[in-house]
This record gives C-alpha cells, structure tokens and sequence, in this order.
C-alpha cells in the first residue's frame, strides 16, 4: 500500500454521510438494575458537525492506457485509486437533511468528469491510552488513512450502503487528538452512493478512556509531535552594519530527518533577501551586508563571499586544508587565525597510563594551536606551540593582537584547574602574560577601542573578587560574574558582584557598552551595563516579548554601530521567534516566527505564578519562585494529579518551550505541573546560588517538600494523593533523594541522575571537577555525612516511591550505573521500579525515535502510577507485564 500519503481538503460539496446517534448522556440510569451491572457506552459514531468533506476533485483518464505498463498492466480504477492528494485546504461540515442522516445528492455540475474523489476528514481523541477499533462502512471504493499512513484499502464498491463494504483498522490511542481522512473514488464504471458511516470502539469505555470526536474548528491538544517537529530558530546573528539579521532555524521532520537552515531578513521591510538549506553562511566581519560561506573538494577548502545587495560572489581563499582546521576571519577581512587541532596518537590501544583526572575524557591528549594566514603572502604561520591546548578568545579591532588562554591541573585550586590569558601581538609574536593561575570561566573579548577587557569568570576570580560571600564562603562557580580590566593600568573592577541575575553571555557593543544576557530568575533576559554611569538596564522592549532568550546579537564595530538588538528565543507556549529592538526609538520587529502562534489552534490550559517563603532555616525569609500549568478545559471543582519539575545541575528552570520537559504537554495530559526554582539555583543572586555548595540536595529537599505541601493545601484541586515528580541530571539525584526523605510522591522519574555520590565523585569524567563546586574542599574521607548519607542509594531501603530510571547508555557526564545501581537495589528490596537505557545517547537523549519514546515513557509511568491507568506503559513496554515488581 501507498504510504505517507497528505490528503486533501479543497471544498465543501453535496455528498452523504450516514451516521446513528448513542443513547444521549442525559437519559439517566435504570435504579433497579445494579450500577456495576449497568452497560457502559463503548462507541462512538462520527456526526455531520465533527466531519468535513472536500468537493469533487476531478479526474480524466491518463493518455495511453490501453498501453499497458512494463508488467503489463492496465491503468485502472484500482490504480486511479491510489494517486496522491496534496493539497491540504481548509474544509466546512455539513448540515443535517434528516434526522441522523446526511443527504445530499451526487455532482452533477458541468465539467465535472464520471470519476472523481472526495476526501473526508475528522477527528479522533482521547485524554487516556486506549485501544480502540475504527470501521468506516463506506459503498465506494476507499482508503483510510490515519495521519498520513494509508492503513486499510478497499477496492470493490456497492450498489447501496446497505451492502456496503468496511475499512477497519486497530488502533493505540494515546493522550491526543488524531486527524483520520477517508478517500473515497466514483468511478467510471457507474455511479454507486456516496456516504460514510463512521464508528470507533474501546473496550475501556468511552468516559473511562475520554474517546471522542472532535467538532469542527475544535481547537485539538499538544502532543509530543509540536515539540519534536518543526521548524524552530536556532540562532541569530546581526549583519556588521545592522540592516539585516541572519535567523537559522532547526527541527525535525516527521520522520525524523533533520530539517536546518537559515534566511537573511532586511531589518527595514522584513523581507527575505536570502535563504538556504544548511548552515553554510556567516557574515563577514568587516561591514556591508556580505556572506561567505565554504565549500570542501578532496579534502581542500574554497572559501567564497556572497554580497546580498549586488549579487556577486567571489573566491576569496581556495586550497585550504579543512580537517581539524577551524577559520577565524581577521577583522579588516585580510586573513584569518587558524586553530588547528593535532590528534594524539597513542603508540598502543592495548594499554593506557592516565596522567590524571582529566585524562580519562576521550579527546584529552589531543593540542589546538593557532596560527595566522594572510591571503596576500598565502603562507600559514605558527603562532603558538608547545604542550598546552592554545585557545583564541578574540582578537583586537585592529586586527593587531589576540587573547588567547591556555589551561592547567592543579588540585590545589578550585575546580582544580586553572587559566592563564596572554596576549599576543602579530606584528612581531611578542607575548605578554596577563594573568595566570586563575579560575577564568567562559570569556574575555576587546572592547571596541582595544583599551579594555571584558572578562566572564567566577566569584572566586582574583582571589575572591567578585564574591560577596565574605570570609569562609564558598560561592557557585556556576554563577559567572562580570570584570571589566584595563589593559593598561591591568586594574580589573569587579561589575556584577551586587546584580543579582546570573550572567551567561557579555560582549562590548560599538557603542561601548556592555550586552549582556543572563538568568534573571527563572527568565533569561537582556541587559546593558554602562562602564561611564556603572549601572544595568534590562532591555524591556527584547524582555517584554521574550520570556526566554536563548541568544542576542549586537553591533560590535564602532565605526558601524546601529543601536539594533537582536534576540531569539521563546516562552512556556512559544515555539520561539526572533525579534530585534531598535534602541533609539523603541520600535520592536518580530522578523522570524517558527510557527502560527500555538493558541491559534491547540487548546492549551493557562499558566500562573506561585511563590512561597522558605521556613528551611538555611533559607528562611527568602521568596522561592515557580509556577504552574493548568489543564484546559480546567475544573476546580474536580480532582487532578500533579507533576512536580525542578532544575537541574544549577541553572533555572526558565520558562521556554521545553521540548524534553514539556510542561504544557503534561498539563494537556490532565496534569496540574508546578515547576520551582529552589536554592542553588543561579539567577537569584550569588548568596542563593551559594547554598548549593556542600549542600547536595539537603536545602533543597526541605524547600520542595514545603513548597509541594503548601501548594497542595493552597490548591484544593490537587489530589494529594497522586503527585509525581521528574529531574534530570543533578534534577535525577533530586528526585531518588526526594523518595528517602518524604513519602507525599506516588510516582517518580529520574534521568541520568546520581545515585552515590562518591561513586559519582571518582567514576565519571566530570565528577571530580563537579564536585570541587557542589562540594568545595569535601572528599570521601573527609565529609562522609555529605557523601554518604546524602546518597540516596544507603538510603534505599526507606524508599517506597515507584521510580523510573531512565539514561544514555553513553553518558559521559552521569555514568549509566549511577541508575544501574539504584534500580539494582530497588529491584533487590523488591520496591516498585524500572530501568530504561538509550543506545548511542550520551547525557540527553538526541536520536528522534529515542526521544520520542523516553518522553512517552514519562507519560505512561505517571499514568500508571497518578492515574491507575498501566495500559499505556504495557503498551510501550509489553515484557513490563512479565516484570518481578509488576
């Protein structure tokens, strides 16, 4: 049979639909006949204000049919059959003629020819997993499909409805809506009568399972399809001279193929000036509004420039090597800096000395170091050498000096690593040595003018710098502080130290200020901070519109500089949009959208701000924020089980379109989810951010524990009985440390989450290096009340919770037995749990077919456990039925 056939919808037209109506609702009950004896509606029957019908759509014979194909066969009725239908228009429903019937007669227009198709169209949901059967009685000769995959044919047609033939097919119905099209063929050889009758049947029952038929227009629910497919932005970058903005988008299809590209948009009208697959471009440095992009023949590489505004394109470097090579363009455009990575080749595979904790990740012994290219000699010089890793953080706007770092282990400093910045001038290789021994964090950039720099480390920098922790304090290193150093007093001021938001990206516009983005509580927004007045301002034109912002982009040239800024990013029911702010007038331009807005056609429940007062005596008197998601439809008079989210690692829960913690997906699901930001979490200032440290879930399990309770006790609609809870990575510790200190989850989901943190500490690639933060100065033999009565697996045995495990079988951060072990002590205790792992997924899980059923497999275990409802988990895990705690 055909598949992945996209039907049409093209116009509302005569035809007939049969359809029978069920008992309505509102006849009560027989009182003599026992209520566990009563008959329970298993089916429903489609109506004309749940279906739409296409008009006619015309058909002539194909020239030359006589002939016969290879094989030869004759193109007929069958065949005719089986063409495809592309177009996908809106449709109307129909009015009723008569009572449960749909009348209406056969085309008879002019130029309409004796075969023709109709397409019907409906649709079928249901708030709970269930099995179900359709049959569609239909006279013609037919097709049904669900989606777009054509499952049941059908190639004789009748003379009356009567003796009408069936399309049938078995169906697994989860928690969504399903679109269900009937193609039906009039044929040449006579006319027969046109109609359907439609009826779908679940053992479950139709209250039990939800089963329904969606009327027409009914807006339908999420499903995890809106959060895994599509077209979604995924960066953006201003052009030099700020009139255009380059806006790359990624997705998937719904076949799981990767969907990427990008478009270059004019600022002034909105338009598209350029657009392609991939992500070939990026602008030039210099100005203008020109692209380069390259290609790789044999190994070399061409490098061309593509001017948007007179259409040339030119060769500007070719027979470059490409592996291992990365290019960075020289500001005024003459050259480039090459970072060339040399692997390191180990004389034997058969046995390895590891020099040291860091020494274990893959990749380790292999050495960057930099180089210079100018087009105008073609020669490629050596910059840097020697036994460290060379990286470049930026390079002077005069194109005359760079910064690069290199790095250090030393396990007598924090994170047991440590930085140093050099400056390097490519006049004559000249190295001068800025700092050393330092625990730099993420960045350090030239401010337009050369004269100062823009350093992103932690609190500790500079001996303790930018902390405001006092004497004895171990700040988060995860929570990144702003320096600004002149380069040539080398005095370094410390900016951030009293601004609260947690700062994750800073460069220096032309204008010399600072654009900054950062975790403003559990948003991420835009920031400028003023060297000349010292102060921050939140960029409110970008943060009004943007909940989230993944990324912004300003003009970084002087002589250029357009006060234009752009962002990308979205909120809890935005699949994210691009937009950029003019900041000399205000205007705000949403240049890129990746869909319609959500609202417009998926019914979805709201989501409110909830907060409390922390009564944890670490944390007492502080305001722990969060929110929470409501079903649609939602009732408060009734009863609803809860999903509780919180971070993981020690960033926010921002409130952005989660594809792998969908919130308003569970909430669809019947869920109210309440998402918080406890303590540890970066965003609320370094004095909150602190408390993650030698803590290891301590504070924050007390503050969850409150916070769960008194939101029950606020929300009366909260069955307190069904709650649930799901984390990830440092979230994943959360949750089985949770399950030992409270017993008011009934169900629980932990991905890639540590299980002993000592065993944690010494077995992965990251632990040691993690836990010189989470746990500052604390070791095994040192602190074994944090190391061992914070694990939770030596506290297995008080854990009653039903807990999914669920990681990467080649997680480099979590190692998979973090979750082997506790699921192994689970099974051993004989408590209610499962493991599930994902070939080839490292720390998340990225594989579409992957990711698709780990985010089932959190629905269907809360369902089971939440809802007492396991037939969606068997469904998805059949050898679950035969398990030891099943």
């Amino acid at each position: 049979m055909k598949k992945n056939v996209i039907l049409a919808a093209i116009a509302l037209t005569p035809f007939v639909l049969f359809a029978e109506e069920l008992v309505p609702a509102s006849v009560p009950a027989d009182p003599a006949v026992p209520a566990t004896a009563q008959a329970v509606q298993t089916k429903i029957v489609l109506k004309s204000s749940e279906c739409e019908v296409t008009a006619p759509i015309k058909l002539f014979d194909a020239a030359f049919v006589d002939e016969g194909d290879l094989n030869g066969n004759k193109y007929n009725d069958d065949a005719l059959l089986g063409e495809e239908v592309l177009d996908k228009a809106s449709l109307e429903g129909v009015s009723p003629e008569a009572a449960g019937e749909w009348l209406l007669p056969a085309p008879s227009a002019p130029g309409v020819a004796p075969a023709y198709f109709r397409v019907y169209h409906f649709r079928v949901a249901s708030s709970a997993f269930a099995k179900a059967k359709i049959r569609v009685k239909c006279p013609q000769k037919s097709k049904l499909f669900i989606g777009n995959n054509e499952v049941y044919t059908k190639y004789t047609a009748e003379d009356s409805f009567e003796n009408a033939g069936t399309l049938q097919a078995d169906l697994s119905l989860e928690t969504r809506s399903y679109d269900i099209y009937v193609k039906t063929l009039v044929g040449k050889d006579g006319a027969v009568p046109e109609g359907v009758r439609v009826e779908v049947e679940t053992e479950k029952g139709v209250e039990k399972s939800g089963l329904r038929f969606l009327q027409n227009g009914e807006k339908r629910s999420l499903n995890l399809a809106d959060y895994n497919e599509g077209r979604r932005i995924a960066d953006t970058a201003i052009s030099p001279n700020g009139k255009y903005v380059m806006a790359k988008y990624s997705g998937s299809n719904p076949d799981g193929s990767r969907l990427w590209g990008f478009e270059v948009v004019d600022l002034k009208n909105n338009n598209v000036v350029y657009a392609a697959s991939g992500y070939p471009a990026a602008w030039m440095p210099a100005g203008g509004a020109r692209v380069y992009w390259a290609s790789v023949v044999l190994g070399r590489k061409t490098f061309y420039e593509h001017d948007l505004e007179t259409q040339k394109i030119r060769v500007l470097a070719s027979d470059l090597p490409d592996a291992n090579n990365e290019y960075i363009w020289l500001p005024d455009e003459s050259g480039f800096i090459v970072r060339r990575t040399e692997k390191y080749a180990a004389p034997t595979d058969q046995w390895t000395r590891v020099e040291n904790l860091a020494d274990r990740r893959p990749g380790y012994r292999d050495r960057s170091y930099l180089y210079l290219y100018k087009f105008e000699d073609k020669v490629m010089t050596r910059i840097t050498a020697g036994h460290h890793t060379c990286d470049l953080n930026d390079i002077s706007p005069d194109g005359k000096r760079i910064l690069v770092t290199t790095g250090d282990v030393d396990y007598t400093q924090p994170e047991y690593r440590t930085c140093n910045l050099y400056e390097i001038d490519l006049t004559d290789g000249k190295v001068d040595k800025i700092f050393d021994k330092e625990p730099f964090g993420s960045s350090c950039v030239y401010s337009p003018d050369g004269n100062r720099i823009l350093i992103l480390a932690p609190a500790n920098f500079k001996n303790n710098l930018g902390s405001v922790l006092g004497e004895g304090g171990y700040p988060n290193s995860f929570d990144r502080q702003l320096y600004i150093m002149d380069t040539v007093t080398r005095e370094i001021e410390p900016v951030s130290k009293n601004f609260d938001p947690a700062i994750t990206s800073a460069e220096f516009g032309g204008d010399g200020r600072v654009y900054l983005l950062a975790e403003d509580r559990d948003y991420k927004h835009a920031f400028i901070y003023d060297p000349d007045t010292k102060t921050f301002e939140p960029v409110k034109a970008l943060n009004n519109i943007i909940d989230n912002i993944y990324k912004i982009s300003v003009c970084t040239r002087a002589q250029d500089f357009v006060p234009v800024i752009t962002a990308h990013g979205g909120g809890v029911a935005n699949t994210g949009k691009g937009v950029a702010a003019d900041l000399s007038n205000g205007n705000v331009n949403v240049f890129f959208e990746a869909d319609k807005p959500l609202d417009s056609y998926i019914e979805m429940g709201t989501t409110q701000d909830w907060n409390f007062v922390s009564k944890v005596p670490e944390s007492a008197g502080d305001t722990i924020y969060g929110y929470y998601c409501l079903p649609p439809k939602f009732d408060p008079a009734k009863k609803y089980p809860m999903i509780v989210y919180y971070y993981g690692g020690t960033s926010p829960s921002t409130r952005g379109f989660n594809p792998h913690y969908p919130f308003l997906l569970w909430a669809s699901h019947g869920y109210v989810v309440y998402v918080l930001n406890p303590s540890g979490t970066t965003g609320f200032g370094q004095k909150f951010s602190a408390r993650h440290v030698n803590a290891w879930g301590r504070i924050t399990a007390d503050e969850i524990i409150q916070g769960v309770k008194q939101f029950c006790d606020e929300h009366p609609y909260v069955d307190s009985k069904k709650i649930g809870c799901i984390g990830a990575s440092y979230g994943g510790f959360m949750t089985m440390y949770l399950q030992t200190r409270t017993d008011i989850f009934a169900a629980a989901v932990s991905h890639a989450g540590i299980s002993n943190i000592a065993s944690y500490w010494g077995g992965g690639y990251w632990g040691a290096e993690y836990n010189a933060i989470a746990a500052a100065n604390s070791f095994p033999w040192n602190n074994r009340e944090l190391f061992f009565e914070q694990s939770p697996l030596f506290s297995a045995q008080k854990i009653n919770t039903p807990i999914l495990f669920c990681h990467g079988q080649k997680d480099t951060n979590v190692p998979p037995h973090e979750s082997h072990q506790m699921f192994a002590a689970l099974r051993l205790l004989g408590k209610p749990t499962d493991l599930i792992t994902f070939k080839d997924e490292d720390h998340g899980i990225v594989d579409y077919a992957r990711r698709v059923q780990w985010g089932k497999s959190h629905m269907a275990w809360f369902d089971r456990y939440l809802k007492d409802d396991p037939d969606w988990w068997f469904e998805l895990w059949p050898s679950a039925k035969k398990s030891l705690n099943n």
